[in-house]
């Protein structure tokens, strides 16, 4: 079964392949592919969304034999091609983070990808833009959100409803901007 049949039953099935047929430039179309995988993993994608988002992108563009293998904290991607040097590259992620409105943009690129409107040279702008997009929220905002979610929490499960809120939210930011600043973020950047 070829790795494109894969693709059957999901959001990327029969993608439209560009005409002219395999892309000349195969390794640009890779390290494309290895560019987004590592942003989806960055922004919380998990590893089958990856691998099939590769291998929908990869297949319209103009790439078939490719293998993808995925671990803890790398892509591997390897295009095989007959009678020609086989590609493999690799690409570690290296942080995380949650940016579920990026990986949103992520995903219609990958549809809009292969839907065969968007070719790789405008898929390479879009993904920059959406790397240099900042979160919806600032991050001193999803702290206090969250503090503010501990507190409706212990009143639900029954608590005194008059604490949780002294309470909750100076544990949030307790426990969240040393870990910021350790890690040399601002706890008010986004």
């Amino acid at each position: 079964m070829s790795i494109v049949d894969r693709l059957a039953g999901s959001p990327y099935a029969n993608p439209i392949i560009h005409v002219g047929g395999v892309d000349a430039s195969a390794r640009k179309t890779i390290d494309f592919a290895l560019h987004m995988a590592e942003t989806m993993f960055r922004y919380g994608a998990g590893a089958l969304e990856v691998e099939t988002s590769i291998i929908a992108v990869t297949a319209a563009l103009g790439l078939k034999n490719i293998e993808v293998d995925i671990t803890n904290q790398s892509v591997a991607l390897n295009y095989a091609p007959k009678d020609q040097t086989p590609i493999t590259l690799l690409r570690v992620v290296r942080s995380w983070t949650n940016n579920y409105a990026g990986l949103a943009q992520v995903h219609q690129l990958v549809t809009d990808i292969v839907a065969g409107g968007v070719g790789r040279s405008e898929a390479v702008n879009r993904l920059d833009d959406i790397i240099r997009s900042s979160k919806p929220f600032p991050r001193w905002m999803v702290t206090m959100a969250f503090g503010v979610f501990s507190a409706v929490f212990v009143g639900v499960l029954g608590g005194d409803l008059a604490l949780p809120p002294w309470l909750s939210s100076p544990t949030c930011l307790s426990i969240s901007w040393p870990g910021n600043w350790a890690s040399g973020a601002r706890p008010t950047s986004s």
